[in-house]
């Protein structure tokens, strides 16, 4: 049996898919007022987005401890999010 532990993602703090410069324009706005606002749908949509597809948009890292009993092998199964893996450490 495979137990695993302590899963944590912790976003690698890259920017946002789309700037808010680049929404901005789009939407045809040349204000700060609503900046905040603006990040903030921001980063719901790319969370929405990411969620939905099973997929991360922004560069993250995501830990965790597996434990498997001594006397069977098992296949482990990644998260599709993890296919484009930079790197896998043991």
């Amino acid at each position: 049996m495979i137990n695993i532990h302590n899963i944590s993602v912790t976003e690698a703090g890259s920017s946002e898919p789309v700037s808010l410069a680049e929404l901005k324009r789009f939407i045809g706005i040349d204000y700060a007022d609503d900046d905040s606002l603006l990040d903030d749908v921001l980063i719901a949509t790319r969370e929405q987005i990411e969620k939905e597809l099973d997929l991360k948009l922004v560069d993250a890292s995501v830990s965790f401890y597996m434990t498997t009993s001594k006397d069977e092998e098992e296949l482990l199964v990644l998260p599709k999010a993890l296919n484009n893996s930079a790197s896998v450490s043991y």
